[in-house]
């Protein structure tokens, strides 16, 4: 059962990362898409929760690590044409990253760009974390 609210955290984390993001126009359906994927991931996960056997949970959770992979592989795509954005308009990210926040700030096209590319960074990090804890299942 701990493993089970481990999954819901983690998934609700996800979740809030894409709500929060805005990208640009071109890259709307990438991201609606990714929300789409993940939220009926979400649905999945809550019925993991009712489910009266252990085998069925099983079954769910070895389903829903294959369409969690399916789901990095699209995330990975992204991050790199986000990072690749990044790239362009901070014209380069170490130099960028040292300056302070607010020096970041005043160059807006840049900073949505980190804001973004760090986003689905993140986004990775527990995608691949709910993959660890399906596994503990």
């Amino acid at each position: 059962m701990q493993n089970l609210k481990r999954l819901k955290k983690l998934m609700d984390a996800s979740l809030q990362i894409l709500d929060h993001m805005i990208v640009d126009p071109s890259d709307a359906g990438k991201l609606r898409h990714i929300k789409e994927m993940m939220h009926e991931e979400n649905r999945k996960l809550s019925n993991i929760y009712n489910k009266d056997t252990d085998q069925r949970s099983f079954s769910a959770a070895t389903s829903m690590r294959q369409n969690i992979d399916e789901i990095i592989r699209v995330v990975d795509q992204f991050k790199g044409n986000l990072r690749e954005d990044y790239r362009l308009s901070s014209q380069d990210i170490e130099q960028f990253e040292q300056l302070s926040i607010d020096e970041q700030s005043q160059k807006t096209e840049a900073y949505h760009d980190k804001i973004d590319y760090k986003s689905m960074v993140k986004l990775k990090e527990n995608l691949n974390r709910i993959n660890d804890e399906l596994l503990r299942l």
